[in-house]
């Protein structure tokens, strides 16, 4: 939708709250050893990125998910989840990922799309 120059401040300060809230989490598998802010992940593990920041790595798809969602502030407030699937991803592999998360996070309502990027599996807005 776009508001032209108007005085409708309301509309606006409600955009940039949403926009505040808004959170990114991707999922990746690790090309390398790594470390960084205090999570160690091995080649080949997954690794779950929050906002730019990795929170968790595991070589298990269910662990690196929860971990990952559950280090989402406010999880209990969000309805909906978009998933961009990423170029790779084949369809087992992302109805295992879709299965992992609406059985854990049934209040949320989960809609996924061909994202088709390279690095990440998954990418997630919530």
């Amino acid at each position: 939708m776009d508001v032209g120059d108007s005085d409708d401040i309301t509309y606006r300060k409600q955009l940039m709250a949403q926009a505040a809230d808004f959170n990114t989490l991707a999922l990746a598998v690790a090309g390398k050893n790594y470390s960084a802010a205090g999570v160690r992940v091995k080649e080949g593990e997954r690794v779950a990125v929050l906002n730019g920041k990795p929170v968790c790595g595991s070589k298990d798809l269910k662990e690196v998910v929860l971990c990952g969602m559950r280090a989402v502030e406010g999880l209990d407030e969000k309805e909906s989840c978009i998933i961009f699937k990423g170029a790779g991803v084949s369809d087992a592999d992302e109805e295992e990922f879709v299965k992992i998360l609406e059985e854990n996070f049934p209040d949320i309502e989960f809609t996924t799309v061909y994202g088709g990027q390279g690095i990440y599996s998954f990418l997630l807005g919530l």
